[in-house]
């Protein structure tokens, strides 16, 4: 009976440890059913949410729509910023190089010439000669020596006349006290022709006066001022333009502008050259001489600011008349002039 009852409850502990285990069996098959469908419900949740995310995306453009005004008008304002940001830079390189043209300006103005040492001389004035072979003046070859002239021929010369292809080639002279002297003597002292070429006192004798009158007989021979009458010619007039006269100091040259007949009026006592109306009146009466040997060298200017040569010599067989060759001094005027 006890052996009966015993196995009787190790039956019943048999069996609950049985319906134990199958209880705990099952518990574990629910936690685990229960764990898979939290995996399942996971995945499905997950799936909803990206749903939902993909059906936000979509429907954002919905709730914004497209409008064309407001973009143009943001194309617009970056034009504008793209302008002044331009402008601004060029604005700033306009301002570099004008302060850079200043700078280099101010470089110019602060550099100073140091102090040149002043000459003791005065500027040396440009030789009148050879500015007259610069405008193509012929200047001849020829010298004179003033100191062995006076001293071993005459006191009285102080200057030389030449004209080329002519005889006229003499010494000119000046008697101190006696205006006719030398009408009448010789060089050597001696009276009687050809006499000599020869101004009266009522001339300086450094050619500055208005008009400075030569004088020489018209000798049968050709000599002394007889080759003024060569001028009478037309030709030989316009080929014949210049008058040489050499002093101690200089060499004066002058153009001959006329060539006429005059009477035989002592000029430098009938006008006062001095006076700019009596001189320029005089300049005008020489124009207008119209006689077969009267000449007047057209192109040729002459004022009463110039200085001028008056060569004068007898007529043959005309003794109230004078031939007269008259020259305007080149020294010192303008080479367009002549």
């Amino acid at each position: 009976m006890e052996e009966q009852e015993k196995q009787t409850q190790t039956g019943q502990q048999a069996q609950a440890e049985q319906t134990g285990q199958q209880a705990q069996t099952e518990q574990t098959g629910q936690q685990a059913q229960t764990e898979q469908a939290g995996q399942q419900a996971q995945p499905e949740q997950t799936g909803q949410q990206a749903q939902t995310e993909q059906t936000g995306q979509q429907a954002k453009p919905e709730g914004r729509p497209f409008h064309p005004s407001i973009w143009m008008a943001g194309v617009i304002v970056l034009v504008l910023i793209a302008l002044v940001c331009g402008g601004i830079a060029i604005s700033k390189a306009y301002r570099q190089e004008k302060a850079q043209e200043q700078m280099e300006e101010l470089k110019t103005q602060a550099i100073v010439e140091p102090p040149q040492p002043e000459s003791t001389q005065p500027p040396q004035p440009q030789d009148p000669i050879q500015v007259l072979t610069d405008a193509g003046v012929p200047i001849p070859e020829k010298e004179v020596d003033f100191a062995a002239l006076q001293e071993e021929t005459n006191p009285d010369i102080y200057a030389w006349i030449y004209i080329p292809d002519t005889m006229i080639d003499y010494p000119v002279l000046q008697h101190p006290e006696d205006n006719t002297y030398y009408l009448n003597y010789n060089l050597d002292g001696s009276k009687g022709y050809p006499g000599c070429i020869y101004t009266e006192n009522y001339n300086t004798k450094d050619f500055s006066d208005p008009n400075t009158v030569i004088y020489g007989h018209n000798m049968k021979n050709g000599s002394m001022f007889a080759g003024l009458h060569k001028f009478e010619d037309g030709g030989y007039f316009e080929e014949h333009p210049y008058v040489y006269v050499y002093t101690p100091e200089q060499l004066y040259v002058y153009e001959i502008f006329a060539a006429h007949q005059y009477s035989n009026a002592h000029i430098l006592l009938s006008y006062d050259f001095t006076d700019e109306a009596v001189y320029r009146e005089f300049l005008e009466d020489i124009k207008s001489y119209q006689g077969a040997a009267d000449h007047y060298r057209e192109g040729v200017e002459v004022t009463t600011e110039d200085r001028i040569l008056t060569l004068s010599t007898c007529i043959a067989n005309q003794g109230n008349k004078r031939y007269l060759v008259q020259a305007v001094l080149l020294n010192g005027k303008d080479p367009s002039q002549f």
